[in-house]
């Protein structure tokens, strides 16, 4: 069931968390709700979302409002006059387009705080589109305060879109995400959320850029964004937290940090997801998770440098590089919740891991879950004791259809490669696979096992880097197209078949074709 909080209950409750000084405000004045209000309602939220059994997949997600007015922003002030970012949205009404088009300025530095749509501020509205002239044109920079809260704190109603604008320098130390705070669905397009800092969460800390109930990122990035607690308190989601699903098309989540003292209690609070903490099921095509950094004063634990998910993900000519975590240093794929698992899954196709670290296991991978993996490369990636597939528990089983996991390094042995690490033996389906070494993981007959000659990873063309395979390389030729895939990782313009057969991982070696004439001996 959800929990409705109309406004007369939120000014109830403000008061009911008000401190001393706030209790003595003005009679018949209404104070700006207090910080541990909005956290509260945030925890409550989460403690509704974490009783589900089952993964909602967007059932709460609501249907947004029929497009309203275009409302012109003309002032690059923040001084509460007419035509300000600030003014504008204060009139705006559900469905309406809030239009920064027209501004001439660089940036919007916000002076009077937090520009708050939630059913806590003075003005809400569930349904708005935010529109500028394009992000590299225009910020709206938080000057170290909040920028936008969203939402009602029902789980998936109302939807915030931004798109063209870049949004940054924001810092919250009561636990929630400092750029964009919604407990309902959140929309970027071609828009950039950087550089905003979340701190000071008991028990945890929400997301350090962004968080929602659903996420939506095309053509767009989040970056340079951090997730901080200290003592007993976890962190999750440097770069956003995702109580529902999360769709990535085109995107990319970097450079963002997840960082505790403590890993958490593993069940019910830990600290997870240095780019991504997604609740419900993720969804990636042609994207980039990259750079990102989860950190805890235990070795041995926290999950997901990358990004950490609950139900379903699917991962599809994508990117994980360079990210750091104790394991899953790219992505850990979790049992959904401590009451068990409905059958979540992971599949990757056409999608590149490489030059992740872990200092346990899993440099690339952590898997709980049943995992599926086509036409993919895992490579270069490392771990202090192993396996850039990490196979945890008894519940994982392992199909592998021409994919390429190779040369991962084994603690600091040069030469010593780990490439499958699974706790319980696991017979691994599939065939056309390319696989150096494991441990407790049987692999099909016809697995090659020799150094797939690989280069590295670079812009290959496409939207997301990738690794070429030398003309030596024993993988060209030799995999499957068991998916009937059009194109390699690269997308249009690189054929999945080229040559005698498709070769084996993400990436296809272009074989230039005869000239008809001169195949037929004419000179």
């Amino acid at each position: 069931m959800r929990t409705l909080f109309p406004t007369p209950l939120a000014i109830a409750l403000s008061l009911a968390f008000a401190g001393p000084d706030d209790a003595a405000a003005t009679p018949g004045t209404v104070e700006a709700p207090s910080p541990s209000l909005h956290y509260a309602l945030r925890m409550s939220q989460r403690a509704e979302r974490n009783a589900l059994r089952l993964p909602a997949h967007g059932a709460f997600r609501s249907v947004p409002h029929a497009r309203g007015n275009v409302l012109p922003v003309t002032s690059c002030a923040d001084d509460g006059g007419p035509g300000t970012l600030r003014t504008v949205i204060a009139g705006a009404n559900e469905g309406d387009v809030v239009d920064l088009g027209a501004l001439d300025c660089a940036t919007i530095t916000l002076t009077q705080g937090i520009i708050d749509l939630s059913v806590l501020g003075p003005h809400h509205v569930n349904d708005l589109s935010i529109v500028g002239p394009g992000a590299a044109a225009l910020t709206v920079d938080g000057n170290g305060d909040r920028v936008f809260a969203h939402g009602d704190f029902q789980i998936g109603l109302g939807t915030l879109a931004i798109s063209d604008l870049t949004i940054a320098n924001g810092n919250y130390t009561h636990g929630l995400a400092s750029c964009i705070d919604s407990s309902g669905n959140i929309e970027l397009t071609r828009a950039v959320v950087t550089g905003c800092d979340a701190s000071g969460g008991g028990p945890l800390t929400f997301g350090g850029a962004v968080s929602a109930a659903y996420l939506t990122m095309t053509d767009s990035e989040i970056s340079y964004s951090n997730t901080v607690a200290s003592g007993d308190n976890v962190a999750i989601g440097g770069g956003a937290y995702v109580s529902g699903d999360a769709t990535l098309v085109r995107s990319t989540v970097s450079w963002n940090h997840a960082r505790a003292e403590t890993p958490g209690d593993g069940t019910y609070y830990l600290t997870a997801g240095g780019g991504l903490y997604v609740r419900g099921a993720l969804a990636m095509t042609a994207s980039t998770i990259a750079h990102n950094y989860l950190y805890t004063n235990a070795m041995l634990q926290g999950p997901g440098g990358g990004a950490f998910v609950r139900a379903d993900a699917n991962i599809d000519a994508s990117t994980f590089s360079w990210n750091i975590a104790p394991s899953g240093a790219a992505l850990t794929k979790a049992v959904f919740s401590h009451y068990g698992d409905p059958g979540t899954k992971l599949t990757v196709a056409n999608s590149t891991f490489a030059v992740n670290g872990a200092s346990y296991r899993g440099g690339a991978i952590e898997t709980f879950r049943p995992t599926t993996m086509a036409s993919s490369t895992v490579y270069s990636d490392g771990s202090a004791l192993g396996g850039a597939l990490f196979c945890r528990g008894s519940d994982v089983t392992l199909d592998l259809e021409s994919t390429i996991i190779a040369r991962n390094a084994y603690s600091d042995v040069p030469g010593y490669f780990l490439d499958i690490y699974c706790e319980e033996l696991v017979t691994i389906e599939g065939a056309n696979n390319l696989v150096m070494r494991t441990i407790r993981a049987d692999l099909p007959p016809d697995t090659i096992r020799t150094d797939p000659l690989l280069q590295f990873l670079a812009d290959n063309g496409g939207p997301t880097e990738t690794l070429a395979l030398d003309p030596a390389s024993p993988a060209i030729d030799t995999g499957n197209n068991v998916l009937g895939l059009d194109f390699d990782q690269r997308g249009e313009g690189f054929a999945r078949v080229s040559g005698a057969g498709p070769d084996i991982g993400a990436y296809e070696l272009e074989v230039a074709m005869p000239d008809g004439i001169f195949a037929n001996g004419f000179d």
